[in-house]
């Protein structure tokens, strides 16, 4: 059996190592066009693709995949059967390239679907306080995570988990996945095909830099949620009022506390420890990072930014 693996990034390209690890037949790559990096914007390739000219794959980067252009990959790989591996790709595939390869595309997707369908579930799945969450293998539809599910495991979650941990979590147990299912495929016993149940569909839109900003008339699990969601990016934002400056500050890491008592965004220093106001509780803040500076513990940041004559807000 050949794959056609379809992918971009970095995570892509680690599981594109591991199937080829594994000794799958990976005959040929598709991803995204070179793209400028960098201060001089020098044409970069996508990790997938450094990854398959490692190991003497052909790769193929249209700027827009036709059937055309899949059709071509196809006739140069011979009549083996055929299957498409999808992660992390970028683009929309077209309807009519689907049942193309012998046994059509596959798709890592790093929820339990049908919940959080889209391209953030690692996001949503933190900012809405979920108990678990998972990695599901899904035949690739039209309508993007729609299909049918081949395989899914989940896991339980703590409220520690940051968007960074997490996907590092469930990357790897879904890339476990993909290797079961395409073990399953040569053996000639693929998984049996679920249709997803649409009436727990939630949705899970991208997360941009202008979403990024706390509003500290939420409440303090709200927030905490939102700061663990949005690390590593795009990375929670707010701006630091006085008298005497304001200044963007991203924020890393926060602790819920039982404390009350401030107004939403008063910033209050004691005791070491850095509090600002929320709708209900104070939430304590432990690693910010004022604009153009590095990562500051709350000491650092009291010591450099804040002055005990000076009111300092949040908003």
């Amino acid at each position: 059996m050949k794959i056609i693996y379809l992918g971009t990034p970095e995570h892509s390209a680690q599981l594109l190592s591991k199937i080829i690890r594994a000794n799958f037949n990976v005959a040929a790559v598709i991803t995204q066009p070179d793209s400028p990096k960098g201060r001089g914007l020098k044409l970069s390739p996508p990790l997938v693709k450094q990854t398959a000219l490692k190991h003497n794959i052909p790769v193929y980067q249209p700027q827009k995949l036709t059937f055309q252009t899949f059709n071509e990959v196809l006739t140069n790989i011979q009549s083996e059967p055929t299957i498409a591996v999808v992660f992390a790709f970028g683009q929309i595939l077209p309807e009519d390239i689907l049942n193309l390869p012998t046994y059509g595309f596959i798709n890592l997707h790093l929820s339990l679907l049908p919940r959080w369908r889209g391209p953030a579930p690692v996001h949503w799945t933190i900012l809405a306080g979920d108990k678990e969450a998972g990695a599901t293998v899904q035949k690739v539809a039209f309508k993007v995570d729609t299909g049918a599910i081949l395989t899914a495991k989940k896991i339980p979650l703590d409220g520690t988990e940051t968007a960074g941990t997490l996907l590092n979590r469930l990357t790897g147990i879904g890339f476990d996945l993909i290797c079961d299912v395409l073990s399953a495929y040569e053996k000639g016993t693929p998984p049996q095909p679920i249709h997803q149940d649409e009436s727990f569909t939630t949705y899970a839109p991208k997360l941009k830099k202008t979403d990024a900003r706390i509003n500290w008339s939420n409440s303090a699990q709200q927030i905490e949620r939102f700061i663990r969601a949005l690390n590593p990016k795009p990375v929670a934002f707010t701006e630091l009022k006085t008298k005497s400056r304001t200044l963007t500050v991203r924020i890393f890491k926060s602790t819920l506390t039982n404390k009350s008592g401030l107004v939403p965004g008063k910033l209050l220093y004691e005791n070491r420890k850095l509090l600002v106001g929320t709708a209900d509780f104070s939430l304590e803040l432990n690693e910010v990072q004022p604009a153009s500076r590095r990562v500051l513990s709350a000491a650092e940041f009291a010591a450099g930014y804040l002055r005990p004559d000076e009111e300092a807000y949040f908003a």
